[in-house]
């Protein structure tokens, strides 16, 4: 009886899942290939940021960059927004090399008031690839205060800049510091 009961219940259970509940779940148990189709019915029956965000994050995993873009982009003007859509936005566009795009987003982030530590990271490497040296410093400098956890990372980024600048013994004062 207790076998049967089960059995119902994850019946049940199966037929009242969402595509993008199923999704979901695949996507949590790290199966992104049976993740997507799932995702994208989701999507194509709704139009929702959340579920265009895990379409962008599912690709982003898969390194499908250019494929992730749109969804991010919707995930990012849909209301109500998914805010952490535009770093996952401007990472994939750094990654494709679509700097203009990218500094568009930051530019948009800015105005909204969207801040955390991983976009002021993605900036400073933006602005890095820019020619941007100082404001790429100050951008990591303030990824660090907002998460100790990132200091290494930044740390390496500013040592690179300062390496490229010539300033050998500051870029290896700032390694000795990682390290």
């Amino acid at each position: 009886l207790t076998a049967l009961c089960s059995i119902v219940f994850i019946i049940s259970f199966a037929q009242g899942q969402t595509q993008f509940d199923r999704g979901l779940t695949e996507f949590n148990q790290e199966n992104y290939e049976e993740a997507l189709p799932y995702f994208l019915e989701a999507r194509s029956a709704e139009k929702s940021a959340r579920i265009a965000y895990y379409v962008g994050l599912t690709y982003k995993i898969m390194e499908k960059y250019k494929e992730a873009v749109p969804y991010f982009e919707e995930a990012a003007t849909l209301s109500p927004r998914v805010d952490e859509a535009i770093a996952e936005l401007i990472d994939v566009l750094y990654h494709t090399n679509e700097i203009k795009e990218a500094e568009k987003w930051i530019a948009v982030s800015g105005k909204e008031g969207i801040s955390s530590a991983r976009l002021e990271l993605l900036k400073g490497l933006v602005l890095a690839k820019t020619g941007k040296p100082d404001e790429a410093i100050a951008a990591f400098e303030k990824a660090k205060k907002l998460d100790p956890g990132l200091t290494q990372q930044a740390e390496l980024q500013i040592a690179g800049i300062l390496a490229r600048q010539g300033k050998f013994k500051d870029a290896q004062a700032r390694l000795r510091t990682t390290i």
